[in-house]
C-alpha cells in the first residue's frame, strides 16, 4: 500500500499523463485513474479520491435509478 495522495493534490493524478512528483522515479504512464474516472463518467457515475490512512480511496458512485 503506497502513501496516499495529499488532499490537495487529488485532482491532478486524474488527468491525462499527469503523474505526482513523488511518483516521477517509478514505473507507470499516469494513465489508470484517468481512465477509471472516463469510465465512471460514461457509465453515469463520479469517480472521488479520498484518505484511506495510510493509502488512497476510489471509489466510483452511482446515480440513484
Amino acid at each position: 500500500m503506497g502513501p496516499g495522495i495529499p488532499a490537495s493534490q487529488r485532482e491532478h493524478p486524474m488527468t491525462r499523463f499527469a503523474r505526482l512528483d513523488t511518483s516521477r522515479h517509478s514505473d507507470g504512464s499516469g494513465l489508470g485513474l484517468s481512465i477509471a474516472r472516463v469510465a465512471a463518467r460514461v457509465h453515469g457515475a463520479s469517480l472521488t479520491l479520498s484518505d484511506n490512512a495510510p493509502g488512497l480511496r476510489a471509489a466510483v458512485h452511482f446515480p440513484k435509478a
